[in-house]
């Protein structure tokens, strides 16, 4: 199926997802009842889940809770996409059961990509065979599935259905579904392809064919306004990379396990090496400067030291920094927990999911505007060159965590050390004069157009005059997250500014003081929405 049907699709169930995600409660039922088709039901409010399901007395305890954790996002996707009817009965509503399994588990694998496998393992542990079954979740297989015995017609309801907009739509295509075949083709005790998915190893999801041709598309339009020379340039790092990512891939595919979980952290080494390595030589787009006068630095070698980089990554990638709306929404995206289910089920307290599942949800992201000095000053000051070792450290690892980060330094004028649409640093010699205002306003300025949560650094010995101070504390009262790191001795310099600066020694304090900074901004937003995590 096309993406763009998909999406359409997506955009079309936009009102059930809002209206599912607006903090509701959600009531989590348990009981021993199994009911043809699913063993999770929900009416789009509450989830019955089933203590017992096809072959569960066969399966161990690890098995077992695999199958839950698969039937969780199965009724969560039944939240999130379903519209129930009240026209169908009878087999009308078994087909309409039967067809919409299949397109919110092809949706929910579609929008959370981990969640695919786990529907496979149910197919194969409850042993779900049936051919049209599997017919209808053919895009989640590896292995290619047969045709079921039933009218063409019917084939094509199946894969509209999916990418059907409207609930109208779907009740016309269930009530035609079963006109063409008959509830007896649909049993469970058939003998189908799923006896092969057993010995079988999930593959990535096959590229789509129309965007890999845009790509290429794309890329020979741009070889033809690019020089010959640098076009054989391109070519020959686009072949290396190419080269050791299927070197990779297939290092990969022969120690492939299934626990997932040890397979990310043993390439995340090689991954942030790789990150490094690119970011010496970084792409350089079209620039576009505001009124406050930013030049650009020229030189480019900087590498940060990747102990310092893994870190700062750590504490970034834990930062759980978000918005009333942006935190209710993560609360109704876990897992479901049974335990808080049971003990809030009487009063409808929507905290029954594992919040802040790294394998599940998206974290919280941050817009950073890091400011530097690199006045004449800071040659005595800061010899060991602190400030450009833990400001290149600091932007490396938050646009590794995803966040939005723009890093300038200040003397005179004001300079970009890094862009937000560039991944490299750029080196900076110490030298002229102090006046970090232009610097303050280029970074407030930034920070308003993010839609992340504004976090504004401030590296530098304090050695300005007053008005800077008066300045950084009328952005420090606009933006309220403003914060200063303090290098060198001089400390009593910042005892006319309100904000409190945090001093470092060395860039090994440096993690020390952003850890603070992140759980100061955690506890802000607890505070501003009125809740405890």
């Amino acid at each position: 199926m096309k993406e763009q049907a998909v999406i359409k699709n997506l955009e079309s169930v936009r009102r059930i997802i809002n209206r599912a995600l607006s903090g509701q409660s959600t009531v989590v039922k348990i009981g021993r009842f199994y009911h043809f088709p699913s063993p999770a039901a929900t009416d789009g409010r509450d989830i019955q889940l089933n203590t017992v399901f096809p072959n569960s007395d066969k399966l161990p305890l690890n098995e077992k809770c695999a199958v839950w954790k698969g039937l969780n996002y199965h009724a969560l996707a039944h939240i999130l996409f379903t519209e129930n009817t009240f026209k169908l009965r009878g087999n009308e509503r078994v087909a309409f059961d039967i067809l919409e399994d299949a397109r919110i588990e092809w949706l929910m694998s579609y929008v959370f990509p981990g969640t695919r496998k786990y529907f496979v393992n149910n197919l194969v542990k409850m042993r779900l065979n049936d051919p049209i079954l599997l017919w209808g979740r053919r895009y989640l297989l590896p292995i290619k599935v047969r045709e079921p015995n039933i009218p063409r017609r019917a084939l094509e309801i199946i894969d509209d259905f999916i990418v059907s907009q409207t609930l109208e739509e779907r009740e016309n295509l269930a009530r035609e579904f079963v006109s063409l075949t008959l509830l007896s083709d649909i049993s469970r005790r058939l003998a189908g392809d799923i006896e092969n998915l057993g010995k079988a190893r999930i593959e990535k999801v096959p590229a789509d064919e129309s965007l890999e041709r845009e790509v290429k598309d794309a890329i020979e339009d741009f070889q033809k306004k690019t020089a010959e020379d640098k076009i054989e340039e391109m070519l020959k790092e686009a072949e290396q990379s190419e080269a050791s990512a299927d070197a990779g891939e297939a290092a990969v595919d022969q120690d492939i396990t299934s626990v997932y979980d040890s397979l990310e952290a043993a390439v995340e080494a090689e991954e942030l090496k790789k990150d490094l390595e690119d970011a010496i030589e970084p792409q350089v787009e079209g620039r576009k400067f505001s009124k406050f006068g930013t030049t650009e630095i020229k030189e480019y070698k900087v590498q940060p030291d990747p102990v310092l980089v893994r870190q700062l990554y750590q504490i970034f990638n834990r930062a759980r920094i978000s918005t009333g709306s942006y935190y209710e929404k993560r609360l109704l995206a876990g897992r479901i927990d049974p335990r808080e289910a049971m003990r809030h089920s009487w009063n409808g307290n929507p905290r029954i999911f594992k919040r802040f599942e790294e394998d599940q949800l998206d974290e919280a992201k941050l817009a950073l505007a890091l400011v530097m000095d690199k006045s004449g000053s800071m040659s005595t000051t800061d010899p060991e060159e602190i400030t450009k070792k833990a400001g290149s450290a600091l932007a490396w690892a938050a646009t590794k965590a995803g966040f939005e980060v723009m890093v300038l330094a200040f003397d005179g004028r004001c300079h970009v050390v890094k862009a937000p649409h560039e991944r490299g640093y750029r080196d900076y010699d110490y030298g002229g004069g102090t006046n970090p205002t232009r610097a303050l306003l280029r970074a407030e300025g930034f920070l308003k157009e993010s839609t992340h949560s504004p976090i504004l650094i401030l590296i530098s010995d304090g050695e300005f005059d007053q008005s800077a101070y008066q300045k950084l504390n009328e952005i420090a009262k606009r933006l309220g997250s403003v914060y200063v790191i303090a290098v060198g001795w001089r400390l009593d310099q910042w005892e006319t500014a309100k904000i409190k600066p945090r001093p470092i020694n060395n860039v090994r304090e440096l993690t020390k003081v952003i850890k603070e900074i992140i759980e100061e901004e955690e506890k802000k937003k607890v505070r501003e929405m009125g809740r405890v995590w």
